[in-house]
């Protein structure tokens, strides 16, 4: 009898944890549609960080690596909601720093530590710290308007050693105004980094939808996502992503080398996960895995190396975070 009794007590316990097992061990989603709009309210606003992990290698037994560690933090202000919801949003570098090793060997920034332009890897980041941009966005995402994006396009410019003396101050403006309206296009100006076109009407679980844009402001090509939703989990919208980029040549490396007939071809596919918090319309996290192939000729590991084509490849880990107001 008093096996018997054991037996059904360890048989209890044994489901109890199963049970605990699924429960802990597993994602649960309040299946209900979610609007998605963005909505922010004058003078709110919200801090992030974007961190991003590269690890890429020339093809061959003596190619070069490069591995490299980013980290940008930014705040993102509502100065102005007009009456049909369209918002006017300040996007600010606050501060960054990166380290990896490259060509040249290691190098490391930090803007909080060592203020000013710092080692060429860094010159692209150390540009964009202090220096903010506006825009007018649509509940749906859509942006309107983009202000100060020379700021972006100066920074690139700045890291691919493209200057006024080498090309000419006219050609230089007319291609400053490309970057410009590239930046408009692509991911470069961050505030896709936690926006996207949303549908306009509520999202069922299980629902998918694509977004298309330009993956960069100096290569021509398309970035494409393709979201899905899972459902609410402790007030946050969830979806798994998965990616694909496929872009031609980088126009600022084919200007900075015009004897070397630079041209490549960036390829890359991946998968992700997002929260948005359904409040704001804001994604509040955002990682996504890539792997990469560039075939061609790529400033990635100096000027000096630019002569022939190689195949390089390798991976990224990208991240965002909302950061507590706080921090």
């Amino acid at each position: 009898m008093k096996e018997r009794k054991l037996a059904v007590y360890l048989l209890v316990v044994l489901a109890v944890s199963i049970v605990a097992l699924y429960w802990f061990g597993h994602e649960h989603f309040e299946e209900v549609p979610v609007d998605m709009r963005f909505c922010m309210s004058p003078g709110q606003s919200v801090r992030m960080r974007i961190t991003e992990n590269v690890d890429l290698k020339e093809e061959g037994y003596m190619g070069t690596i490069i591995r490299c560690e980013s980290r940008l933090d930014c705040t993102m202000k509502c100065l102005e909601v007009e009456q049909d919801g369209v918002m006017r949003v300040q996007q600010k570098w606050d501060s960054g720093a990166i380290k990896g090793v490259g060509p040249k060997g290691r190098f490391e920034y930090d803007s909080l530590l060592h203020p000013g332009m710092g080692p060429l890897e860094a010159r692209r980041l150390a540009k964009l710290v202090g220096n903010s941009i506006e825009a007018r966005i649509k509940p749906s995402g859509e942006i309107l308007e983009l202000w100060d994006g020379e700021v972006i396009a100066g920074a690139m410019m700045s890291e691919k050693g493209v200057r006024k003396s080498n090309i000419g101050v006219e050609v230089y403006e007319l291609l400053r105004t490309e970057i410009v309206a590239g930046v408009w296009q692509s991911r470069e100006h961050l505030f896709d980094a936690v926006l996207r076109s949303y549908p306009e009407s509520e999202v069922a679980v299980s629902e998918q939808w694509t977004t298309l844009g330009q993956a960069f402001a100096t290569r021509s090509g398309l970035e494409e996502i393709i979201f899905t939703y899972k459902g609410i989990n402790e007030g946050c919208a969830c979806f798994d992503l998965i990616c694909s980029v496929s872009a031609g040549s980088d126009m600022l490396e084919s200007l900075a080398s015009p004897a070397m007939n630079v041209e490549s071809r960036l390829e890359g596919t991946g998968v992700g996960i997002a929260e948005m918090d359904v409040q704001t319309g804001l994604f509040t996290k955002v990682q996504v895995n890539m792997d990469w192939v560039i075939m061609g000729k790529s400033q990635l590991f100096g000027l000096a190396d630019m002569k022939k084509s190689k195949k390089i490849t390798g991976s990224s880990v990208a991240t965002l975070e909302m950061l507590p107001s706080n921090w």
